[in-house]
């Protein structure tokens, strides 16, 4: 288990195709649901943090960049631009 966006979306979409299905139930479904959208509103929450202070993120959402320092084939740079204030 990854416990990152990827592994959440596999298991929100096994839920879904467990309900269709009938080998879940509608309450487990919203309880799954629930802690799905409160794991979100959690990375919502870190991301603003992370806008204040000016990190660089926790893992949860992949930002698509190598953090060993190497940059996917054919991109050269990475400019970063942030807001003030």
């Amino acid at each position: 288990m990854n416990n990152d966006i990827t592994e959440l979306r596999s298991v929100l979409f096994d839920t879904l195709r467990d309900l269709r299905a009938g080998k879940m139930d509608a309450a487990q479904a919203r309880s799954i649901n629930n802690t799905a959208q409160t794991l979100i509103n959690s990375a919502k929450l870190e991301v603003e943090h992370l806008k204040v202070v000016g990190g660089t993120g926790t893992g949860f959402v992949s930002s698509g960049i190598d953090r060993s320092g190497e940059l996917p084939k054919g991109i050269t740079g990475v400019t970063r631009h942030t807001l003030a204030g």
